[in-house]
């Protein structure tokens, strides 16, 4: 992809959200969706803290694959710590990041 058009790179740029005061995390739920903004296609990552739905993290990215993945839930833990993560992946998968 050029820079013209939307100006995303192939990387994921993350957008983190600090915890509210007092609440503790127990799990992430995890999940990514293609939205469309301008012409182009681009892939949006969020994670979600269910028991309070905050949101901890977004990120912007033009590829979905297991590296872009992996830097977006690595950055997460550096901010948050490990804990179980939900996704709408094959069964309802939950494991633990950063294990």
């Amino acid at each position: 992809m050029s820079q013209s058009g939307t100006g995303f790179k192939n990387a994921t740029i993350p957008k983190r959200y600090p915890p509210q005061k007092g609440k503790k995390i127990e799990e992430y739920i995890v999940d990514e969706t293609l939205i469309k903004v301008g012409p182009e296609l681009v892939w949006l990552w969020v994670v979600i803290e269910p028991e309070n739905r905050q949101i901890l993290a977004l990120s912007i990215s033009n590829e979905r694959n297991m590296l872009i993945a992996e830097r977006f839930l690595s950055d997460l833990v550096k901010i948050h710590g490990k804990h179980p993560i939900s996704t709408d992946g094959e069964h309802g998968t939950q494991w633990l990041v950063g294990s």
